[in-house]
């Protein structure tokens, strides 16, 4: 029996053998399909699966904007599964080039693809997609076939005799019989093929993705032509026909061709099984009837997302549409806004999420045209939110509200804080930075000018009355502090108007309601016991009355607080109009101490309240300044002439005797000029030649070529500004001091650009002599010109060079771009091969230990790029790393750097080196030259 079962065994291995080295034959197809099927591709497909998982779980959902179809294409960090997929990508090759002849060849190339386009290497997916596409068009593999059966009759007319002829003759001819056209090629042709184990061609799955390619591409013509093949092609699966719609449907939607989008979602919808993918096509099918203002079918969509029981956040948001929609929608409502609304404020489980629902209250006001109350549940939205997504959508409609109301100093407080928290590649970005530039210098001296003026307001007043108001705003500093250390997190810039003020407009409102009716946890009962009747625990223990039930009890605590949640313990509870009740534990009650004389004047000096004349005419001649430069802001920035007219005409009612009214008479003469208005602009002309004949702007206005004789001095000193900066970053920075010092020389003293050349001087001084020289000449720059762009330039950089000295010492000189000598010996050809350096601080690093870890990362991460690395030493003495490979260019090469630099893996617990990328021609340089140490500047600046 065992000889038996030895033999039989025997036999079994030597004909599986056998067929895995025959040719091409029934039996050996089947092995290979097989294997094939079971071994390399089924790992392969595993890795792609699980980078599929890992990639749309990394995504998250913005439900502010339209959702994304495919999360895993819009992945951010393609590196986190970069060693699955090339992993895949090897198995699927190895699996191609062992069983060729199976039937699973195409599927390995799709899984290649799959691979190739969620690493974002759309280029590479496209021409794989591509090339199944075409190589398995049904003519070409039916002609692969027929050339297949004509190699075999010709080997067996060579091997079988006259016998098997005969035998093939009378098979033709019974073929022949049943066909009456008699043509056996035209039948082989219309048979269909078949394939081993259940196997199906991959060729449409791959046009498909193929057309999902050219949109990430943007080859939108590309995409459209696969895709009219799919939509009319019969043969193609059903299965695959919804997926179709659904990427017929992706390509309008990118496009931003939002109702073409419409008909094919809801064609997928309909064929869609999956419940995750079919709750996402109906949520965005919601959002795009949302955008198009059609509320009663954004309505009932966001309705159906919750029949499909998707997951909480989804549910959440879309209830929180569906009451949105619901508030202007014009058939039968599937829910009332308010009630709706009012319950999730309402829901333990929402707290997180109240940022989103009085964002949504607030759209309800807005679109009700009640702005106000819009304007304070936005403000209250912010109080609340967390998420910067959330953050953006608010701040960014309360910057529109505000500027819409010509507020431009809470507009510009709140597209600052939005651009703060905005994604940069937000659409919206470039616009909404835009308008904070535009805003900037409007707000800014309007918000000087408002500061100003209230100073002299309260220095105006008693001293007792300025006691109390620096006591108050003691108080109120300290209480802000401690409400910003327990809840800091918004970041977001608030309106300045008080919540309290939109409860009492509300009265019996949901916010209202909602505030009152929020759950305070834990809360200790503060109502007395004086005077009541106590029992001891013991008879508690012993009665046998129900209500001392202690299980009795804990179930009605728990029915009580399911319905009406867990409330304070007062009086007229159940009332919504009854007046709020504020209770306060004694640890939270700060004791206020009194405030000396001296905290007093601290603050009033903090604040900048005036105290002597001479303080009060300096703080009028700056808001003098600030109308007047305001005003030119709102007329170049904002084309707001109005604006500008308004304060001028404050200006020289006001402040007559002040630096800057002729500039402002000047002003409103330019502006009514182009307005045609000539009375008005006459009028300021000859104010300036009565008031201010000796000044320049009366030169002007009298003499037309005075103004064309300071444009060319203005041109002058500018070029010659110009020279001396080319000169300073040359490395020529003595000659560039000489040129500074005698421009008093050349233009006199009272020439302009005083600041900015104050600034090179110090600059060359700095190169010349070292860092404590060119921290002092920056100091004198800081108190002669003081208000100026070159103090904050000064002050900035004083900061820096006293952080650099504290980190590694002072002494050293200031470099130039360029290096020490001046020139820099690199070439920039981004197109030429380059290699990665990682060159370390420490001269005594013994670079070898790192050679294999960094093998181990460029195998892991890098498999397809064959890198090799080795150990140099550049300038002689310090040790580098060199990794070489297929980098044909500087954007390839800078990708490994960029993996590098943002990737934990690479050299994990090592530290003091730098990564870069550098050209061989560079390299060249570099190492006979020995002047590496100049090129982490040219790196800087040309590769960053």
């Amino acid at each position: 029996m065992k000889s038996l079962f030895i033999f039989f065994g025997t036999m079994s291995l030597t004909i599986i053998l056998l067929a895995g080295c025959a040719k091409q034959n029934l039996v050996n197809k089947s092995y290979h399909n097989l294997t094939g099927r079971y071994n390399a591709y089924y790992n392969a497909n595993l890795r792609i699966e699980e980078s599929f998982a890992l990639l749309n779980n990394q995504h998250k959902d913005n439900y502010n904007k339209l959702l994304e179809m495919y999360p895993y294409a819009v992945a951010t960090d393609v590196n986190s599964v970069k060693q699955p997929l090339d992993e895949a990508i090897t198995k699927s090759a190895r699996n191609i080039k062992l069983h060729e002849i199976g039937n699973w060849t195409d599927d390995s190339y799709h899984l290649m693809g799959e691979a190739e386009f969620l690493q974002q290497e759309y280029e590479r997916a496209a021409n794989t997609f591509k090339f199944i596409v075409d190589k398995y068009h049904p003519e070409n593999v039916a002609k692969e076939l027929e050339a297949l059966k004509k190699k075999k009759k010709k080997k067996k007319k060579k091997k079988k005799g006259k016998k098997r002829k005969k035998r093939k003759k009378k098979r033709k001819k019974k073929r022949t019989k049943k066909k009456p056209n008699g043509n056996p090629e035209d039948e082989a042709e219309e048979k269909p093929i078949k394939y081993g184990m259940k196997h199906r061609p991959v060729r449409y799955k791959s046009m498909l993705w193929l057309a999902k390619t050219y949109i990430q591409l943007g080859q939108y013509d590309d995409a459209g032509y696969y895709l009219r093949q799919l939509e009319n092609d019969k043969k193609v699966p059903k299965k695959l026909a919804s997926e179709v719609q659904a990427v017929i449907a992706y390509s309008w939607i990118v496009q931003k061709e939002y109702d073409k989008a419409i008909e094919p979602l809801e064609v997928a919808i309909k064929g869609t099984k999956k419940k995750s993918v079919k709750n996402r096509y109906v949520y965005v099918l919601g959002q795009i009837y949302q955008m198009q203002s059609n509320n009663q079918m954004a309505m009932e969509h966001f309705h159906d997302v919750l029949r499909l029981r998707p997951s909480y956040e989804m549910e959440f948001n879309a209830r929180l549409n569906m009451a949105t929609n619901a508030a202007s929608a014009s058939g039968k409502k599937v829910v009332d806004p308010e009630i709706a609304l009012k319950r999730m404020l309402r829901d333990s489980k929402n707290e997180e999420y109240k940022d989103q629902i009085y964002f949504a209250l607030a759209q309800i006001k807005l679109k009700s045209g009640e702005k106000d109350e819009g304007i304070l549940a936005l403000q209250q939205s912010l109080n609340y939110s967390a998420s910067n997504a959330q953050r953006t959508e608010g701040a960014l409609l309360l910057a529109e509200l505000f500027y819409e109301r010509d507020d431009f100093v809470k507009s510009y407080a709140y597209y600052d804080s939005t651009v703060q928290v905005m994604d940069k590649k937000d659409e919206r970005y470039g616009t909404t930075e835009m308008y904070k530039r535009r805003l900037e210098g409007v707000a800014t001296h309007i918000a000087i000018k408002e500061d100003k003026d209230s100073m002299l307001v309260v220095g105006a007043w008693e001293r007792e009355k300025q006691e109390k108001w620096a006591i108050r705003g003691m108080e109120m500093d300290a209480l802000n502090g401690q409400g910003s250390r327990a809840g800091s997190g918004s970041g977001v810039a608030q309106g300045g108007v008080a919540g309290k003020n939109f409860r009492e407009r509300e009265g019996r409102s949901m916010v209202a309601e909602s505030v009152n009716g929020e759950r305070q946890a834990n809360r200790p009962n503060k109502r007395t016991t004086t005077g009541k009747i106590t029992i001891s625990d013991a008879a508690i223990q012993k009665s046998k009355f129900s209500l001392y039930n202690p299980s009795l009890q804990k179930k009605g605590v728990r029915e009580f607080e399911k319905r009406w949640n867990n409330r304070a313990w007062v009086d007229d509870w159940r009332r919504s109009d009854k007046e709020e009740e504020v209770t306060t534990d004694a640890d939270d009650i700060a004791v206020v101490e009194p405030k000396t004389q001296a905290e007093i004047d601290a603050y009033l000096k903090k604040k900048g309240v005036p105290k002597s004349d001479q303080e009060i005419a300096s703080m009028k001649a700056k808001i003098g300044a600030s109308m007047y430069k305001a005003a030119e802001h709102y007329r170049e920035d904002l084309g707001r002439t109005d604006k500008a007219l308004e304060l001028v005409e404050q200006l020289v009612k006001n402040y007559p005797n002040n630096t800057y009214t002729v500039e402002a008479m000047f002003l409103a003469y330019n502006i009514y000029s182009e307005k045609n208005n000539v009375s008005k602009a006459t009028y300021y002309k000859n104010e300036i030649l009565k008031k201010y004949p000796e000044s320049n702007i009366a030169k002007v206005l009298t003499d037309p070529e005075f103004a064309n004789s300071e444009k060319l001095k203005y041109e002058k000193i500018n070029k010659y500004y110009d020279d001396t900066y080319a000169m300073i970053k040359g490395g020529e920075a003595e000659k560039a001091l000489g040129r500074v010092r005698a421009i008093p020389a050349e233009f006199g003293n009272n020439y302009e650009m005083k600041a900015r050349f104050a600034i090179l001087e110090a600059m060359c001084v700095g190169g010349m002599k070292g860092e404590q020289d060119y921290i002092k000449a920056l100091r004198i720059i800081v108190t002669s010109f003081p208000d100026t762009k070159e103090e904050k330039q000064a002050k900035k950089m004083i900061a820096i060079l006293n952080g650099k000295r504290g980190s590694r010492g002072g002494g050293s000189r200031v470099k130039t771009e360029n290096g020490e000598n001046g020139k820099s010996p690199f070439k920039v050809n981004k197109q030429m091969k380059h290699f990665i350096l990682i060159v370390f601080d420490n001269k005594k690093t013994k670079v070898n230990q790192y050679r294999a870890p960094l093998t181990e990362y460029n195998n892991k991460f890098h498999l397809n790029k064959k890198l090799s690395v080795s150990t140099i030493l550049v300038d002689a003495s310090i040790p580098t790393i060199i990794v070489r490979g297929a980098y044909p260019n500087a954007d390839e090469a800078m990708k490994y750097v960029v993996d590098a630099r943002s990737n934990k893996a690479f050299l994990s617990g090592v530290k003091g080196y730098t990564v870069y990328a550098i050209s061989s021609e560079n390299y060249g340089i570099a190492m006979t030259t020995q002047k590496f140490h100049m090129y982490s500047t040219f790196f800087e600046k040309h590769y960053r």
